[in-house]
């Protein structure tokens, strides 16, 4: 679910540079215009990924089976948008397993794919999305999860379990915190006492 004017989980694996630099800006204006109702024609126009995003969106059901199988568990996926009380900071994941546990799944191309199998190339890529997850649905684990199905059967599924890291959460927030400072400014510089109140969503 798109959560305009929201901070959300994916945003970490792009803003969590050293210092807060163009990206981190780039996505604050995002983030601005879309509270005052403005569409972001940048972000609208870039068409880089939408191969990757429809193939992702055609194969995320068969890699959670895939894994579901494997693992001989249940993941109850679809979950609807969660924020952080307090913080319009918030995300989807793809899927909750067990009490403390979640998934994370990414169906790469195949050359990325390969090199997850043999070295698990992009966990450190989406390390700050995976922990952001953790902390918005409270969670202890995240199985990163790389799918390909034109690989053979033995090879099409790799997991790698991320323990949740209550250090690299702690410096999410306070990225958050000063976007959102960032965001909130622009705002109220041109709308004085302007509220945003988002959506309705799940907050617990």
């Amino acid at each position: 679910m798109p959560a305009p004017g929201f901070i959300t989980a994916s945003a970490f694996n792009k803003v969590m540079t050293a210092s807060f630099g163009k990206t981190a800006l780039k996505y604050c204006c995002l983030k601005a215009c879309e509270r005052i109702g403005v569409q972001y024609l940048d972000e609208q126009f870039d068409l880089s990924g939408v191969y990757a995003i429809q193939w992702g969106n055609e194969n995320e059901s068969l890699a959670i089976a895939e894994y579901e199988a494997r693992n001989f568990v249940q993941v109850h996926s679809k979950q609807g948008f969660r924020r952080i009380p307090g913080l319009l900071v918030g995300g989807s994941c793809d899927g909750l397993v067990g009490e403390r546990g979640m998934i994370e799944v990414k169906c790469p191309n195949s050359d990325n794919h390969l090199l997850n199998l043999t070295q698990d190339e992009q966990v450190d890529d989406y390390i700050h999305q995976i922990q952001c997850y953790m902390w918005i649905y409270e969670r202890d684990w995240c199985d990163f999860i790389s799918f390909d199905p034109r690989f053979p059967e033995d090879l099409q599924l790799h997991q790698k379990r991320i323990g949740r890291d209550d250090a690299i959460i702690a410096k999410i927030q306070k990225r958050a915190e000063e976007m959102e400072d960032v965001i909130s400014g622009m705002v109220h510089k041109l709308r004085p006492g302007f509220v945003f109140e988002g959506i309705d969503i799940d907050v617990n």
